[in-house]
C-alpha cells in the first residue's frame, strides 16, 4: 500500500521540495515505513510506502535507463499478471510490480498499460519524451486525483495531498455537497464538490506534456469483480461506538475522499483492527450490492489507516443488519448533528436547518445514517482545511 503525488511544471527551473514533501506528509497513512522523492527539470514525484512484500531495496520513485533513455515510476498497488509480464520481458519472476510495469513501458510504450491486470495507480516520467503518464486500474480500486491549470499538473493519491499543495483556498459547491449526502453510494466522490480538483477515471491514463493534459481510455472487454475465494474471509456487521464516531470520521475521512460514510463503517474498521497483525485480510462486504468500485476503494482507504492490505469480496449470501442495530447508530449520529447545528459552526453555514429536517423524513434508514455521518464529516473537514463553500 502506497501513496504517490507530484508537481509537474516543465517551465520551472526548480520545484519546491517543501511543497512536495508537505503533500507526501498529508498522505503518510498510506505508507509510513518508507518514502522517497525524485526531482528533475520541473518534475517532482514523491512516494510513501508500507512494506507488505518485497524488501527495503524496492524504494521508489524507481528509475531505469534503456538505450540511453531514462524512465521513472512511482506505483501504488499490485499487478496480478506480473509474473506473465516478467517472463515476457526476460525478468526475474521476483521483481516487484513497479519495476515490471516500468520495464514493460520502456519496451512497449503506452500500449503496455492496456495489458496490465491488477489494482493500481501510478505515474511514469518519460524523460526522453518529456511526458508524464498517470494511469489507474479498470475498477478504480486505487485513487488518483489531479489539478491541471494549463501551466502545471498536480496529482496525489488523496484529495488531502492536493490541499496540502499550498493554495490559499479551495472553492467547493454547497449544492454538490448536499447532493453527495443524498446520492447513492459510489455515484459521487470527493472530487465532485471541488471546483479545481478532478479524479482520473477508472480504466484511463493521462499524458501530460508541454501540449497539455490528454486523457484516454484503455478499457478492454467487460469489467468484472475479482474472482477471489471467500475462504477465510471475515464478515462485517454494522457497529458504531462513540470512539469510532469521534475518531474515524475525523481522522480517516477528511476532504471527502472515498469511501463515503455508510452503516457498515464501524464494523468494517473494527474487523480490520482486530486482524491487522495478519497484514493482509479478506472481508465479505455487503456493499457489493452497490457498484463494486465503491467496495474496492472503501477497502483500500480503510485498510491503510491500520497498515493492512484489505481485499473485499462479494458475500456468499445477502445479510442485512437488524433494524434495531441501525436505529442505535442513527440515534448517535442524529444527536451529534443536532449538537453541531446548535453551535452554528461550519456545518450550519453549509446546510442550515432545512436539510437535516429533510433527512429525518427520508424513509430509508440507511440513507439517513449515511447523510448524518457525512454531515458530521463536513464539520471536521471545514475546521481543518482552507475551503470556501460557494
Amino acid at each position: 500500500m502506497s501513496s504517490i503525488c507530484g508537481i509537474i511544471d516543465f517551465e520551472s527551473e526548480g520545484l519546491s521540495f517543501g511543497r512536495l514533501a508537505a503533500m507526501g506528509r498529508a498522505m503518510a497513512l498510506r505508507g509510513k515505513e518508507q518514502s522517497g522523492a525524485y526531482i528533475n527539470r520541473g518534475v517532482g514525484i514523491e512516494h510513501n510506502r508500507m512494506i507488505l512484500s518485497g524488501t527495503a531495496a524496492d524504494r521508489q520513485p524507481y528509475t531505469i535507463e534503456r538505450d540511453g533513455r531514462a524512465y521513472t515510476i512511482a506505483f501504488d498497488g499490485e499487478i496480478y499478471n506480473r509474473e506473465e509480464i516478467s517472463k515476457r520481458l526476460g525478468l526475474s519472476e521476483a521483481v516487484c510490480s513497479a519495476r515490471a510495469v516500468l520495464e514493460y513501458y520502456a519496451s512497449c510504450g503506452i500500449e503496455a498499460i492496456g495489458a496490465l491486470s491488477g489494482a493500481f495507480a501510478f505515474v511514469i516520467y518519460d524523460e526522453y519524451k518529456r511526458e508524464v503518464i498517470l494511469a489507474r486500474d479498470r475498477l478504480g480500486s486505487k485513487p488518483l486525483y489531479y489539478m491541471a491549470d494549463g501551466r502545471r499538473l498536480i496529482f496525489a493519491s488523496a484529495i488531502k495531498g492536493l490541499l496540502a499543495y499550498g493554495s490559499d483556498c479551495f472553492e467547493v459547491s454547497r449544492d454538490a455537497m448536499i447532493e453527495l449526502y443524498t446520492s447513492d453510494i459510489g455515484t459521487l466522490g470527493g472530487a465532485d464538490v471541488y471546483r479545481d480538483i478532478d479524479e482520473l477515471p477508472a480504466g484511463c491514463f493521462g499524458v501530460y506534456s508541454r501540449l497539455g493534459f490528454q486523457i484516454s481510455s484503455y478499457q478492454r472487454g467487460e469489467i468484472s469483480a475479482l474472482g477471489e475465494s471467500r475462504e477465510g474471509a471475515f464478515k462485517v456487521l454494522p457497529t458504531l461506538s462513540e470512539h469510532l464516531l469521534e475518531t474515524t470520521l475525523c481522522e480517516s475521512l477528511f476532504s471527502f475522499d472515498y469511501p463515503c460514510f455508510d452503516e457498515y463503517m464501524g464494523g468494517y474498521i473494527e474487523t480490520i483492527k482486530k486482524n491487522r497483525e495478519m497484514k493482509s485480510i479478506l472481508i465479505e462486504d455487503d456493499t457489493f450490492i452497490c457498484p463494486p468500485r465503491y467496495a474496492y476503494e472503501r477497502a483500500d482507504r480503510l485498510g491503510m489507516f491500520s497498515g493492512v492490505m484489505v481485499r473485499s469480496v462479494e458475500p456468499s449470501q445477502k445479510c442485512r443488519p437488524k433494524r434495531s442495530d441501525l436505529r442505535a447508530i442513527e440515534k448517535k449520529l442524529s444527536k451529534r448533528v443536532g449538537e453541531l447545528l446548535d453551535n452554528k459552526g461550519g456545518l450550519y453555514s453549509v446546510v442550515g436547518t432545512a436539510f437535516p429536517a429533510r433527512v429525518a423524513e427520508e424513509s430509508d434508514i440507511c440513507r439517513r445514517i449515511r447523510a448524518y455521518g457525512m454531515m458530521i464529516q463536513t464539520e471536521y473537514w471545514l475546521e481543518r482545511y482552507r475551503v470556501v463553500p460557494i
